[in-house]
């Protein structure tokens, strides 16, 4: 079986630029462990917080330290719990929530190595294309992004999407027995990791149960079941109350498929590429396997693939939630299965040139395009310690606004190492649309330089304390608040009683 498929020697170019760029961006990214990361392109400083926060506050309480004015928002609620009780092994660990979430990441990834490794060998997989799979996913330029700006529930969730979809794919061929349940953990880890990757992932129980007989199908729907039941402590609260938050209102396709500005481009120009890759790679599985029982169990992948390329997806419920990456990593990992389960016996010779020449332009391409979009770390620069050298002198709410990088990091680190309290926050999906606006509004009225309107939103939401910089600082003393630090550039200011 293993000589028909495609030549391990095709993969080693792949294999060995797609690891080597890999392990590179792991060693940079170390840098977030020597000191709290404080850039722009950031949620590491969110997981970060969730972590201290956990152990502060407990799952599901109240997080006073932010959005104080509607009494904080209850913790892990509207947001995926898994891989911040997976983090807090290493929080307790090691001590440090910088070391516990780089950790934790890189610990993920080594996870979906051995994962794909040990289980790859099953599916008539030689090391090498094991190997290869791993590389092709867990390299991917998406992925490196996500790891650079830690996107650190998605990574968790394609590691249970992956288990996942190799439980579905082995049982399509073979009668469910005590085995399947493993399903349930999986699938019940997989819903708690990322409840978009769950979604685009159940697309697969559909295709199991066009192929199998109505004994098994009940046992699958039971199993689906047991997966509900095991996870309602987090599912039904979530669906129950989510509708008047961000959550509630966030549709991932139509943000971007339907938005044609720079911002979305790569997302635009991904979701063509990618469907694009899994038809052609299934084209050529199903023309040199050609079996009735595939066509039927990829139906519906190729019918979502369809309607996401096509972007008539963005307009159906409840699966015009996720964010085009999501669908995109989906079939992507089902194209490189499918890509390695190829009888190359059976190709033509244009086919395999294809193949051989993508094997070497298409990692090229993705190192490439990952340097082009996605950048190193590179440490704190003068305004990140500037702001941070103001925190020892903050004893009231404070907001941080009209600087030049990204205000929540620094929320973070002041709750994670100063206990700051503050109306504003990471954990916007949590409170409701309102409180969101509200919390914006004294922001919205310094850049409009109205000092009434500024005074009055920073009232409303009970701020104290502004850090802000250059000629944002004389602007407020105007508008009547006093000085309290200056460093550098950068001021810490306070609003008169």
């Amino acid at each position: 079986m293993l000589k028909n498929k495609i030549s391990d020697k095709w993969l080693y170019f792949a294999i060995i630029v797609l690891v080597i760029y890999l392990v590179i961006r792991i060693i940079n990214l170390y840098g977030i462990v020597e000191e709290f990361p404080l850039d722009f392109s950031n949620d590491h400083s969110a997981h970060m917080s969730d972590l201290y926060f956990l152990e502060k506050y407990g799952y599901g309480e109240n997080i006073l330290n932010w959005y104080t004015f509607v009494g904080g928002y209850p913790l892990l609620k509207f947001y995926h719990p898994a891989r911040t009780f997976y983090g807090m092994f290493f929080y307790y660990l090691l001590g440090s929530v910088e070391a516990a979430t780089y950790f934790a990441m890189v610990s993920i990834i080594i996870l979906g190595f051995i994962v794909i490794y040990l289980l790859g060998k099953y599916y008539g997989l030689s090391p090498v294309k094991r190997i290869a799979m791993f590389a092709l996913f867990f390299a991917n330029p998406i992925l490196i992004g996500y790891y650079r700006i830690g996107r650190h529930s998605e990574i968790f969730g394609f590691l249970w999407m992956i288990l996942f979809i190799f439980i579905v794919l082995w049982y399509k061929d073979r009668k469910i027995d005590w085995k399947f349940l493993w399903f349930i953990p999986v699938y019940s880890l997989l819903l708690l990791s990322h409840i978009s990757i769950f979604l685009i992932s159940s697309m697969l129980i559909l295709s199991l149960l066009l192929v199998k007989k109505n004994r098994e199908r009940i046992v699958i729907l039971l199993s689906c079941f047991a997966t509900f039941l095991l996870t309602a402590f987090w599912t039904i609260p979530f669906v129950r109350d989510s509708s008047e938050t961000f959550v509630g209102g966030f549709y991932g396709l139509q943000r971007t498929l339907l938005l044609f500005t720079k911002e979305t481009l790569i997302d635009r120009v991904s979701s063509y590429a990618i469907p694009l890759i899994f038809f052609f790679v299934f084209y050529l599985y199903y023309k040199t396997n050609k079996n009735k029982r595939e066509l039927i169990f990829y139906s519906i992948p190729l019918v979502i693939g369809a309607l996401f390329f096509t972007r008539i997806l963005a307009f159906v419920p409840i699966l015009n939630r996720p964010v085009p990456d999501t669908y995109n990593m989906f079939f992507l990992f089902l194209s490189i299965y499918l890509f390695l389960n190829l009888r190359s016996d059976k190709l033509l010779s244009y086919e395999k040139n294809i193949i051989k020449y993508g094997l070497i332009i298409i990692p090229i391409a993705a190192v490439l395009l990952s340097l082009n979009f996605t950048s190193f770390y590179h440490g704190h620069d003068q305004e990140n310690k500037d702001i941070i050298s103001l925190f020892p002198y903050v004893d009231d709410q404070l907001l941080i606004i009209g600087i030049n990088g990204y205000p929540r990091p620094y929320y973070s680190y002041g709750a994670v190492y100063y206990d700051i309290y503050t109306p504003s926050g990471w954990g916007s999906q949590s409170v409701s649309k309102e409180a969101r606006g509200k919390s914006g509004l004294p922001n919205k009225y310094l850049i409009d330089g109205n000092c009434d309107l500024f005074l009055k939103s920073m009232k409303d939401i009970g701020g104290k304390e502004i850090i802000t910089r250059d000629d944002n600082c004389n602007f407020l003393i105007k508008c009547g608040m006093n000085p309290i630090r200056y460093s550098n550039s950068i001021c810490l200011l306070k609003i008169k009683e």
